[in-house]
């Protein structure tokens, strides 16, 4: 293997691609991320993060055996997909990503495109013009602003100047800041307990993919 080769396989585990859905049809079991929230200047916005029900339509065709082999292939490289710690795995062929997009949607438009990657600088993301913010994941229990900041907001007050239209934050610092009062404040406000460090907690730029038709 020559050391471009080497090189591809390396970046491939900074980043990847999921196919979510649109807040609007989030199911409830994954939070209470179908309800807004208002900001310091009083606008409603939605959580537009990465924990918006990962692959549940494409899981929901496999499960009810409408997959081609092609696609069962594609969902076993998700599975086994390495990107820190994010369990519901992560497409790294965009191509294959805009795929199952369309899969998804085939019934009804409710699903987009995004892409997350873990660097934490803006200007190494190739979908930078399309940056909707830096959000959080903590394997086995999801975001953190989904969890908290968009479940009880009163107690993240301090936090609503800094949230964009996107329902995240625009700096890595913003977001490790909310981090560290998640694990701080979870208690007071009957939230989550999360039996993590910190430290143990992965971070991802949120990038939206305008896809074209297959």
């Amino acid at each position: 293997m020559d050391t471009s080769e080497i090189m591809k396989r390396v970046i491939q585990y900074n980043f990847g691609y999921l196919v979510v859905r649109l807040p609007a049809f989030v199911s409830e079991f994954a939070g209470d991320t179908l309800h807004t929230i208002s900001d310091s200047q009083g606008r409603d916005i939605s959580y537009f993060g990465l924990d918006r029900n990962p692959w549940r339509d494409f899981d929901d065709l496999f499960y009810s055996e409408q997959l081609a082999e092609k696609y069962k292939s594609i969902r076993q490289k998700i599975i086994g997909s390495k990107l820190n710690s994010f369990s519901p795995g992560v497409c790294y062929e965009i191509q294959e990503a805009k795929e199952i997009l369309e899969l998804s949607n085939k019934a009804l438009i409710r699903n987009e495109l995004i892409m997350i990657t873990a660097e934490s600088d803006i200007s190494k993301s190739g979908e930078q013009d399309n940056v909707l913010g830096f959000d959080c994941y903590v394997d086995g229990y999801g975001s953190l602003l989904r969890l908290g900041l968009f479940q009880r907001g009163d107690i993240f007050n301090d936090f609503l100047p800094y949230l964009n239209t996107n329902g995240m934050f625009n700096s890595s610092e913003q977001i490790s800041k909310y981090v560290e009062a998640y694990l701080q404040r979870y208690a007071e406000g009957g939230l989550e307990p999360i039996d993590a460090a910190q430290s143990d907690i992965d971070m991802y730029l949120v990038s939206r993919v305008i896809s074209d038709p297959v």
